[in-house]
């Protein structure tokens, strides 16, 4: 609760905390975000450390490790992040993490802005085939979601008016459904006028579309400009991609002025 408010007490806080509290890996996660804030990313890294040499458990050492990888992506040290989610691939004793490295390594690799987006053919739930390569607005705006979601049903107002903000066939909205049960999508889907192609992926959060963007929780969201990652969103994010596409809207209008 202190984290953001009063990240000097929230970290005195921490430090008062035994090693074995339940919750110990939420505080620190809230804690090295503090200390970067208040003393930069070396003393955020020291505070994970040192957590992490204190724990006898392999599990909550090697979460800590990941943390590391985190906040090296956070400060925008893209290469030490992937070298350091590779030692913890090939040191991790818990599977779990093992499998978050190489999942944190394959998004580091494909899946970053300034990467072409990984291409994908899906038949949509109009019936025709759609063709990621082949779309022809300028901008598209690729999320992944489950009906069930809050968080995506909460952003529905929004997203519905996003084409309107983009402009007319400036935007192509496609919404990719997570969620194997025919009947929930049938329900959600058809039930609302949702503008966008719409597609339900075979396998839901373990099919190939969910791997392919490294989907691990939902909702997730790429903004695309002529097939070329310029913005990803995890979580009710939709807000903050509404404002980069106006921002690269206005960016592209003053350039083709310029022109």
């Amino acid at each position: 609760m202190l984290v953001g408010w009063n990240d000097s007490l929230a970290i005195e806080r921490l430090h008062d905390l035994p090693d074995d509290s339940p919750g110990i890996g939420d505080a620190v996660r809230a804690g090295w975000r503090a200390e970067m804030r208040n003393s930069g990313l070396d003393s955020a890294l020291a505070l994970i450390d040192d957590y992490r040499l204190s724990f006898d458990d392999p599990a909550k050492s090697e979460a800590l490790g990941a943390e590391r990888v985190i906040a090296l992506i956070e400060a925008g040290l893209d290469d030490s992040a992937r070298a350091e989610a590779v030692q913890l691939s090939a040191s991790a004793t818990v599977s779990e993490w093992q499998a978050w490295a190489e999942s944190a390594i394959y998004e580091m690799d494909n899946l970053q802005p300034g990467q072409s987006a990984p291409t994908f053919m899906s038949q949509a739930r109009d019936g025709r085939q759609f063709d990621l390569a082949q779309v022809g607005a300028e901008y598209t705006m690729l999320e992944f979601y489950q009906p069930g979601s809050v968080e995506y049903q909460q952003d529905l107002p929004l997203r519905t008016r996003l084409p309107e903000i983009a402009g007319p066939d400036r935007l192509e909205i496609v919404s990719i459904s997570l969620e194997p049960d025919e009947d929930l999508n049938e329900a959600f889907i058809d039930s609302r006028d949702l503008p966008g192609t719409h597609i339900v992926a075979p396998g839901g959060m373990e099919g190939e579309l969910a791997n392919l963007y490294n989907v691990r929780t939902i909702p997730k969201r790429f903004l695309l400009r002529n097939g070329v990652i310029i913005g990803k969103y995890h979580g009710r994010t939709l807000s903050v991609l509404a404002q980069d596409l106006q921002r690269e809207l206005g960016n592209s209008t003053s350039g083709s002025q310029a022109d």
